[in-house]
């Protein structure tokens, strides 16, 4: 097991915790507020009640009820998601007497289904990463069944926004799904894994996201943007898969300017297609391809995405990490990134880099920690001070940590 499930962050600076971010709270997250109905949440359909017992903890929390045939779902109040931007959604649910069909969870333009949960309460989560917009994105975060009959229970919701961090090694950031092997890069989009829709090469998308596929319609868009800073691409072919097919087709094609693009491709039915990209992109800073719904009645689902091509400069071998950080707080006083969490893993190299600025006239000492806790266990700490000269200049701040061991541990730099 993954020894790092939940991170957040921030810097003891004279006492105060600091962080820059944003969390999308949700209101009435463990159903223990209301009257007729609980506060901030309504049932779109069907059958569904609000439990005043029997939740985690024996408190409060909802129920929807399937006929094995329809679905509906505990809808929370609208959401103002923040465009192309990754989210955590975690929450707790269990079953009563169910089967078939599934458990479905998040917005809809970004569902999961997490299949039919045991008897007794279990913990789930995971990211997405909400459409460019720019008019926005606003929609309720929905847990309900889909085809499933029997009762569904659920309890202590939670959404927040999350910063990505990625690996570094000799200058190269790589995330979840990438590899540089010498001078070979190839990136894998894992649509079925913890970061479902989210990756670092993801630029933007209209399509919306269903569990562990991409689902395109007329007019929606799937871009991937593929850079190493310290490297320039020398070719590349993509690789796509169709799993779902209906009417239409889906384009692909690539630019190295993100304005002139060039097609290199359809596909009309389902199945996979590898599509070498043309020479002529080449050497380029970075490579887009796009991904789009063609026809008016376009209904098609991709499951799959790689690339796969070659980089100039001297060989480098690692393969890429991303972990997610929920930021807590704030202080006007500092400006705080998170650059670098190191391998994170027991026994590993293992360091947290910030990038700190001090915001005021005067110079700041601060003390930087890492703290990891897990329920019934002393809290692990290990600290660095700094001291932060005036004027808003980046300062390195590195604390070296070990990780106390596996299982599931909450840490906070």
């Amino acid at each position: 097991m993954n020894a790092l499930a939940r991170m957040a962050w921030g810097i003891l600076c004279g006492g105060t915790l600091v962080a820059q971010g944003q969390n999308a709270e949700l209101a009435n997250p463990s159903f223990e507020e209301g009257a007729q109905a609980p506060t901030g949440w309504s049932l779109s359909q069907g059958k569904g009640e609000w439990a005043k017992t029997g939740g985690v903890d024996n408190g409060a929390c909802a129920m929807v009820e399937g006929d094995g045939k329809g679905d509906n779902a505990w809808l929370s109040s609208p959401v103002a998601f923040v465009p192309g931007r990754a989210y955590r959604l975690s929450f707790s649910a269990r079953a009563d007497a169910a089967g078939g069909g599934t458990a479905v969870s998040g917005p809809s333009f970004a569902n999961v289904d997490i299949g039919v949960p045991g008897k007794t309460w279990s913990s789930f989560e995971h990211i997405f990463a909400t459409p460019s917009s720019p008019d926005g994105v606003k929609a309720p975060v929905r847990l309900g069944q889909w085809q499933m009959h029997g009762q569904l229970f659920f309890d202590n919701v939670r959404l927040a926004a999350v910063e990505p961090v990625y690996a570094t090694s000799e200058g190269v950031v790589l995330g979840t799904g990438e590899k540089l092997t010498g001078n070979a890069y190839a990136f894998e989009a894992l649509l079925g894994g913890e970061s479902r829709n989210h990756s670092r090469p993801l630029l933007e998308s209209t399509a919306h996201f269903n569990s562990d596929r991409w689902c395109f319609g007329s007019g929606s868009t799937v871009t991937y943007r593929h850079a190493l800073n310290a490297h320039r691409l020398l070719s590349g072919s993509v690789e796509v898969s169709c799993g779902y097919y209906v009417a239409g087709s889906l384009t692909v094609e690539a630019s190295n300017d993100g304005k002139n693009w060039q097609r290199i491709g359809a596909l009309t039915r389902t199945g996979s297609a590898t599509f070498a990209l043309p020479s002529a992109l080449f050497p380029a800073d970075a490579v887009s391809v796009r991904l789009q719904g063609a026809g008016s009645s376009t209904d098609l689902q991709v499951n799959g995405y790689s690339y796969r091509g070659t980089v100039d400069g001297t060989p480098v071998s690692f393969e890429g990490r991303t972990h997610y950080i929920e930021e807590t707080a704030r202080d006007s006083r500092v400006k705080v990134r998170v650059v670098g969490l190191g391998e994170a893993l027991p026994g590993k190299e293992n360091v947290a880099t910030l990038q700190v600025q001090n915001l005021t006239p005067a110079a700041l000492t601060l003390q930087a920690r890492v703290r990891f806790s897990q329920a019934g266990l002393p809290v692990r700490t290990q600290a660095v001070t700094a001291t932060l000269p005036a004027g808003g200049k980046d300062t390195t701040v590195r604390v070296p940590y070990p990780i106390p061991g596996t299982g599931t541990w909450k840490m906070t730099v």
